[in-house]
């Protein structure tokens, strides 16, 4: 089976909270000592050294939490249009994050108005 990998505290706890089943959790005992939600039970969390989690996540950005998580399962375009009433945006070559945002604030607040004009 194909896993992504998936570090840093919030991005790993955004994956638990997610559809997605997550493998594999390593965490330092540092980040389990600080960390509430390591302790609570969805995940079963084996702890590693540091150095493990860094060889692992090759960089050191890892804040002692590390998984393995089931690829990500993208909507196919048509699955998404067959909805009824789709919110549908699309976008080329968006370079500034406070653009995107902004694209998704607009669309979002004025839908379903727009739709099916």
């Amino acid at each position: 089976m194909t896993r992504e990998q998936v570090y840093g505290r919030r991005p790993v706890r955004e994956a638990l909270r997610g559809p997605r089943e997550v493998l594999e959790l390593w965490v330092t005992e540092r980040a389990l000592k600080a960390e509430p939600w390591l302790r609570d039970g969805r995940a079963r969390a084996q702890v590693k050294p540091e150095r493990e989690l860094t060889e692992a996540a090759g960089t050191r950005d890892h804040q002692g939490v590390l998984a393995w998580a089931e690829p990500y399962r993208y909507a196919d375009a048509y699955e998404l249009a067959a909805a009824d009433m789709p919110l549908l945006v699309c976008l080329d070559q968006v370079t500034d994050p406070h653009n995107l945002g902004a694209v998704a604030r607009t669309s979002s607040r004025t839908w379903p108005a727009t739709s099916r004009r």
